[in-house]
């Protein structure tokens, strides 16, 4: 014989308990990591003669083989993909070691980086981000207005170089350095490849002493002078170089663009 025990009512599940901060508040789940949707490559100036490149489309890349072509007499001496997935354009001559900054190689070299960067940024790649020799780029969707570049380098303890200016911008630095009572000199250094040399009074590149407080206020005014006719400071560059105690960084100098559809009284692009 069974007997049927009375149930009571169902019995309830105890409600989950919720952590609470200590301002009463409940945390608030936190998003979803969402990977971002831009497009972003590097190239590195590597030892003293190879570029390093990372995520350019071959188009890219091969437009770059023809910008060295182009700006190199001595050329590619050969190319690789690396196990890395890095690809290597190794080149004659060492553009980035030590006589590039006063030997044959010094003016080649900046129209080289120059004219890299100016086809880069003409194709929708952006510099993002720099650390010395390692440059960072990112795709950008719309088209990047029409540019002209420069490059200018600091010499020795007392020379500023132009390479790649037109008349005009040379007379605007030639006039500036006057009315400051700092020219002392100016020539050609190599009109094959459009480099114009100022020579300052005394030695304001000296790096100690009174002199060099003479640099930093006419770096500054450069800068300004620069953004009152339009142009901008895009980016600078320097190269790490091994020696026999570490390694020596070396300044490939100042690279400036300017909108071609800039007028006086615009104000200059930051956004690029």
């Amino acid at each position: 014989m069974f007997h049927h025990k009375a149930s009571g009512p169902p019995s309830e599940k105890p409600e989950k308990e919720v952590p609470v901060q200590p301002n009463n508040e409940v945390e608030p789940a936190l998003p979803a990591y969402t990977a971002s949707q831009t497009t972003f490559a590097s190239m590195t100036l590597h030892k003293s003669d190879s570029l390093h490149i990372f995520q350019l489309p071959q188009k890219e890349i091969d437009g770059l083989r023809k910008i060295i072509e182009q700006c190199c007499d001595k050329g590619i001496q050969k190319e690789r993909v690396l196990p890395s997935s890095c690809y290597e354009f190794k080149l004659r001559g060492n553009p980035w070691n030590p006589s590039a900054w006063t030997g044959i190689e010094s003016i080649p070299s900046r129209i080289l980086i120059r004219e890299m960067l100016a086809y880069l940024f003409s194709v929708g790649w952006m510099l993002h981000a720099r650390n010395n020799d390692f440059f960072i780029f990112r795709k950008q969707a719309a088209a990047p207005p029409e540019c002209d570049w420069i490059s200018i380098t600091i010499h020795g303890h007392d020379r500023l170089r132009l390479i790649g200016a037109s008349t005009e911008c040379r007379a605007l630095f030639r006039d500036d350095l006057r009315a400051q009572g700092v020219l002392q000199d100016e020539s050609w250094k190599e009109e094959e490849n459009n480099a114009w040399e100022f020579k300052v009074k005394g030695r304001p590149w000296s790096g100690w002493g009174e002199e060099m407080d003479m640099g930093s206020p006419l770096l500054l005014r450069i800068v300004e002078l620069l953004e009152t006719h339009g142009w901008r400071l895009y980016t600078n560059a320097t190269s790490h170089i091994a020696i026999q105690n570490g390694m020596m960084l070396i300044s490939n100098g100042w690279f400036c663009a300017k909108d071609r559809q800039w007028t006086p009284g615009m104000p200059v692009a930051r956004g690029w």
